[in-house]
């Protein structure tokens, strides 16, 4: 677990940390019966008369972590003491240490604990976790209020799951609830082994009406969800250019720029966190493998921009304002712009989000 002591101010190390060796985790580790390398003490300071902890390691210790090494003096007057036992650092024959060990425990729990104890002091966040005071008036625990705040935080999570069931998000409203791109967005559906997505393999119809948009040399308007599927497939490395006719709308173009200009986007993490079949993974980045992330998506960008023809966000700004408002809060603006181009160039609109934007959309302001 060198991670979470290596990115200590970095919260996403400590949520992998807090799930996979968290009391919800499963994770065990037997409690040392004495102190060796490994082991969190906490011990009764007589000097401070007050109770304090160390972590005892190899090697490399970090004090501003409550590490010290085994060969500290303090280390020394610890090591085999078990919980109840006194103990004396006598190093400085002026200013001896003394104390009493009050408990022990394995390093790994010990951080997990303090992550928890101290998450809102030391990242700022009040979502990840949340601390309840469950002592009734009679001081007693109240399991009523428990099984109270327990149902009040879970009815989000299910509201979501049951909507989930009954209709898959489309790419552009996950990245819209979010506040991701669309680039991240899809990003996310692809790396999820166990998500369930709708995808169309194409029919004889929509076959034949391609093929008569090709012949016809039918102007196509790329849904930023298409885009994103272009850039998870490394289409300018199999591609020269998308062929005549295809446009893309100015904003979804400068959202793909501002992507890998922004120097705090994801783009340019070094720290990358999520789940793999259910468990917690944590990734850090050279610079070098971000200079070289960053520069393959500005590649690919500049190849889009060549590819295609760019136009400017007026056409929605000709939509009715109600209906405007409406599609941006549900797509977002970049899709939404792409719909409102498709319907003042005639155009034909290819998403790779399951869109429901032709249905909505197609009624009001024609779109195909």
């Amino acid at each position: 677990m060198r991670s979470p002591c290596t990115n200590y101010d970095v919260a996403v190390a400590h949520q992998c940390l807090v799930q996979v060796c968290g009391p919800a985790s499963g994770y065990s580790a037997d409690t040392p019966d004495e102190v060796v390398a490994g082991t969190a003490v906490c011990f009764f300071d007589n000097e401070a008369n007050k109770l304090d902890w160390r972590v005892i390691v190899e090697n490399d210790a970090r004090p501003s972590q409550n590490e010290i090494p085994k060969d500290h003096p303090l280390a020394r007057a610890l090591w085999g003491k078990c919980a109840g036992d006194a103990f004396v650092d006598d190093s400085d024959p002026i200013s001896p240490h003394s104390g009493t060990v009050h408990e022990l425990r394995d390093a790994t729990i010990y951080r997990v604990m303090m992550a928890m104890q101290n998450w809102r002091e030391r990242f700022g966040d009040p979502t990840f976790i949340r601390r309840f005071t469950l002592e009734g008036p009679d001081g007693k625990i109240d399991i009523d209020k428990w099984i109270k705040i327990n149902e009040k935080l879970n009815e989000p999570l299910e509201v979501a799951k049951r909507s989930y069931r009954h209709d898959l998000p489309s790419i552009s409203f996950f990245a819209a609830i979010t506040g991701r791109t669309i680039i991240e967005a899809a990003g996310h559906f692809a790396a999820q082994p166990n998500s369930v997505l709708r995808y169309g393999d194409g029919s004889f119809n929509e076959k034949s009406k391609s093929e008569t948009a090709i012949q016809n040399r039918t102007k196509v308007v790329l849904c930023p969800t298409v885009i994103a599927t272009l850039f998870l497939i490394r289409a300018n490395e199999k591609l020269s250019s998308l062929g005549e006719g295809v446009i893309i709308s100015a904003g979804a173009l400068e959202q793909l720029r501002a992507f890998y200009r922004n120097p705090h986007s994801r783009l340019h993490s070094s720290h990358i966190g999520g789940a793999e079949h259910g468990r917690p993974f944590f990734i850090e980045y050279s610079e070098e493998e971000i200079r070289s992330n960053v520069e393959q998506f500005k590649t690919f960008v500049d190849w889009i921009e060549s590819s295609s023809t760019v136009v400017g966000g007026r056409a929605i700004l000709e939509i009715p304002s109600r209906v405007r408002d409406s599609m941006c809060q549900f797509f977002g603006v970049e899709v939404a712009e792409s719909l409102a181009i498709a319907s003042a160039e005639s155009a034909i609109l290819i998403s790779d989000g399951a869109e429901k934007g032709p249905a909505y959309v197609g009624d009001r302001e024609n779109v195909k």
